[in-house]
């Protein structure tokens, strides 16, 4: 199973597209694209923020950035998808 960051960058390679590239492209900083797809998530600000530069990368890359969003969702330390259990409660 492939992480959001190979997604990437297996886009990004076959585009044979640099991160200096993406990053004047998507005014994302380098840094934060080089740690997106080494999956650093200590290195990246907060979900929300990543995960918009994840989206910006793969529309850049012509990946899907619903499939980009889902790999990032997944692969994102501490993010609990609901359960049934959870749900009900909350009726």
């Amino acid at each position: 199973m492939k992480t959001v960051g190979q997604f990437l960058k297996e886009a990004r390679t076959t585009k044979n597209m640099s991160l200096p590239s993406i990053s004047r492209t998507t005014r994302i900083k380098e840094k934060f694209l080089l740690n997106i797809e080494s999956c650093n998530w200590s290195a990246l600000p907060p979900f929300t923020t990543t995960q918009g530069f994840t989206r910006s990368f793969a529309k850049v890359v012509g990946a899907d950035p619903e499939v980009a969003a889902a790999l990032l969702r997944r692969d994102f330390p501490g993010l609990v998808a609901p359960t049934r259990s959870s749900e009900m409660s909350l009726s």
